[in-house]
């Protein structure tokens, strides 16, 4: 596990006033970087406080292809859903190890740890998601 000195603040999408969602990665050496975690925090009396903390392991799972999070879009706060860009491999993790991976955008449940619905096949890594789109 690397120090927290060690990772990247790769994005910030504010919900309201009072809560937030951060993407963070950590170096995977030559200048890469690999999702660490998303971490939702609520600020109450003035500090930011953890509210939920989604790990590249949790997010990992037991699921058979290698899955991260390659972008966010926005959080659902009353909900604990957010818009988040999955990247998936196209193989099994083991044997062989993907190195085709596929993205889309999806409502996730952040705090079951859960894709709720689909909501974009993408292009490739950098098609962005409208938030006009469905997300119900």
């Amino acid at each position: 596990m690397p120090r927290r000195d060690d990772l990247r603040l790769t994005k910030v999408i504010p919900a309201g006033e009072d809560h937030r969602l951060s993407l963070f990665d950590e170096p995977a050496g030559q200048g890469a970087f690999n999702f660490h975690g998303l971490v939702w925090e609520r600020r109450l009396n003035g500090s930011w406080k953890l509210q939920r903390e989604l790990t590249s392991e949790e997010f990992q799972s037991n699921h058979p292809f290698r899955r991260f999070v390659s972008d966010i879009q926005s959080l659902r706060p009353e909900t604990g859903y957010a818009v988040i860009q999955v990247g998936e491999g196209t193989k099994p993790i083991v044997p062989p190890q993907s190195k085709l991976y596929r993205y889309s955008w999806r409502l996730w449940d952040l705090v079951n740890n859960r894709e709720v619905k689909r909501l974009k096949d993408c292009a490739d890594p950098f098609d962005g998601y409208d938030p006009g789109q469905d997300e119900s």
